[in-house]
Order: C-alpha cells, then structure tokens, then sequence
C-alpha cells in the first residue's frame, strides 16, 4: 500500500490527515442525529450499542498495537457511535431488542477483554474485537436489508469519506497500524453499498431485466 508521508516527506501529513477524517467522521453524523431526532432513522438498538462498546475496546487496543497518526477517527467513532447507542434506547427512537445472538457478541466481548488480560496482546485483542465489531453490524445490515430507507445515505457518504481519508493516515502498511483502519473502511463502505442501493432494489432490477 502507499504511504502518504513517506511521499510527502513528513509524518505531519499522516497526522493532519487522521485529525480530518476523525473531524469528518463525527460532522457525518450531526445528519445522522438529526434523522433519528426528526423519526426518519431508525438505529438498531443491538448493533450500536455493542459498536459503542466495541470502539472502547478498539480505541485502546489499536493505541497499545501501535496506531497513532490514524487513531482520530477512532476517538471519533467513540463520541458518536455512544451518542447514537444512548438514543437507540429511548423507544421513540431505537428500533429491535436483544436477541440470543446479540448477548452472545456481548459476552464476545467480554471474552476478548479476558484474552487480553490473560495474553497480554493489545493485537490479539484488536483482532478477537474486529471480529466482535463484524458479527455486532450483522442486525443493522439485515435491517437495512428490509428497511433502507431508516438510514441516512448520507450520513453513511460522509463517514466512508472519512475512513477514505484515515487510510491515508496509516503510518506503517503492517498488521498492527493498517488492520483496524482498513477494517473500519470496508465495514462502512458495505453499509454505505447496502443503504444506497438496496438489495431488494437490485433484486427487482434485475428481475425487470430477465
């Protein structure tokens, strides 16, 4: 992968860079609150919560990796997605309850707290929390599936702006610096595909072209 700093000849570029995606992660979601204020999103209550609590985790064990000049948006993600968590619990607002497969992400990432204690491997951690953080999107993605239009399109447009830029941030192309990042991007852009063109949509495009 290219690394940006190397090619501007400075760090300051990496870290000017991981303070504005960090800035553009959390302005992508001043349109995200207001859709849920005004009751045109609907955020699912399991998925954000276990996102609010996950990014924690993420945010800590990222640091102790390595990551530094790409961790904004990280301290980013902590802000909102804890604002969104704590609206999705009033019931004007949140959608869903908690099924079996959300306490078990729960207790996911109780257990990854648990290996890094016993490891003592901030990437162990970040790795078992990456994982805990993709089965945590599975009821927001399957909502949006049924449901699109209770997202924001362009709340999500915004945030894969800011992951897009974060990747640029990325001080060192290895494990410890570039995974969660990369994670974060591929994460976002999914839902972002997902909220913008439907699948249902394709679905009966495609049916109308047979």
């Amino acid at each position: 992968m290219i690394n940006f700093s190397t090619i501007f000849g400075s760090d300051d570029f990496s870290i000017t860079i991981g303070v504005i995606a960090g800035v553009v992660l959390i302005a992508s979601f001043i349109p995200y609150i207001a859709s849920i204020l005004a009751g045109k999103t609907k955020p699912q209550r399991a998925t954000w919560c276990i996102w609010s609590f996950l990014s924690i985790l993420l945010l800590f064990s990222y640091y102790f990796s390595g990551g530094r000049t790409a961790i904004w948006v990280s301290i980013g993600a902590v802000v909102v997605f804890t604002a969104v968590a704590l609206l999705s619990l009033r019931k004007k607002y949140g959608v869903g309850g908690w099924t079996k497969f959300d306490r078990g992400i729960i207790a996911g990432c109780g257990l990854c707290l648990f290996i890094w204690w016993i490891s003592n491997s901030a990437i162990t951690a970040l790795t078992m929390a990456m994982l805990m953080d993709a089965l945590g999107a599975i009821p927001t993605i399957k909502k949006i599936h049924h449901y699109p239009k209770q997202e924001d399109k362009w709340a999500w447009i915004i945030a894969f702006t800011a992951h897009t830029l974060n990747l640029m941030a990325v001080e060192q192309w290895d494990y410890a610096h570039a995974a969660y990042p990369l994670y974060l991007f591929l994460q976002v852009g999914l839902i972002m595909i997902l909220v913008i063109h439907p699948m249902k949509k394709r679905a009966r495009a495609a049916v109308a072209q047979a």
